[in-house]
């Protein structure tokens, strides 16, 4: 850098030099553009303006935007005032007490939700019928424990309010006695067809049995 422009870049002489070193780092840059240089951050030594090389440029571009970026950081900060910094905060704080209100709420919904599967996994089972079971019964009876599992687990937690929860539980009760209902009316056709089933076998049984002791009585 020129002497006479570190002590005030308004002289004659520092612009008229500054004129000059434009006109021969742009010839410079452009003979050279696109070529490969090392970069070398020691600062540019002050030389004539036609014994200036193409690195004397590149160090004195580089410096200057340097300079530039302080001054536009500089302005980004003093127009950044008291207030702005001090509503910006808030809304930090309001989105952290947002995040922790959710939290909550999903916490306390999930909690209800266990509790009253808990409540509902505790009432006595309802004792056995003498009627006949279909096969794999207990298979869909783990399916279904497993199912409601999940549905107490993790439905409460999209679900808004406590009305909703309530709807939610009803709904999910007529469904199993639904399901129950269908199951036991299965339960009574299968039964009606095995005994069915057994009755035609007895006669047929009883049938053979009868035509045996009548070829028996023939030969006698």
């Amino acid at each position: 850098m020129n002497p006479v422009c570190l002590t005030d870049i308004n002289k004659p002489e520092c612009q008229t030099w500054m004129k000059e070193v434009c006109a021969r780092c742009r010839k410079l840059l452009n003979r050279h553009a696109g070529e490969f240089t090392l970069f070398d951050e020691t600062p540019a030594v002050y030389k004539d303006v036609l014994d200036m090389t193409f690195n004397d440029c590149s160090k004195l571009k580089h410096l200057l935007q340097l300079e530039v970026a302080a001054i536009h950081k500089r302005e980004i900060l003093s127009n950044f005032t008291w207030w702005q910094k001090l509503l910006l905060i808030l809304v930090y704080i309001g989105i952290v007490v947002l995040f922790v209100l959710v939290f909550r709420y999903c916490r306390k919904a999930y909690q209800a939700g266990a509790q009253q599967f808990d409540e509902e996994s505790a009432k006595p089972p309802t004792p056995p019928t003498e009627k006949a079971q279909p096969p794999r019964q207990k298979s869909e009876k783990r399916k279904k424990s497993l199912k409601s599992w999940l549905h107490y687990r993790c439905r409460p937690i999209f679900v808004h309010n406590e009305a909703a929860l309530r709807r939610q539980q009803a709904k999910y009760k007529e469904v199993e006695a639904n399901r129950e209902e269908h199951t036991q009316k299965n339960i009574d056709k299968w039964t009606k067809a095995r005994e069915k089933v057994e009755r035609k076998r007895q006669f047929q049984r009883d049938t053979i049995k009868m035509m045996e002791q009548q070829k028996k009585q023939e030969r006698r």
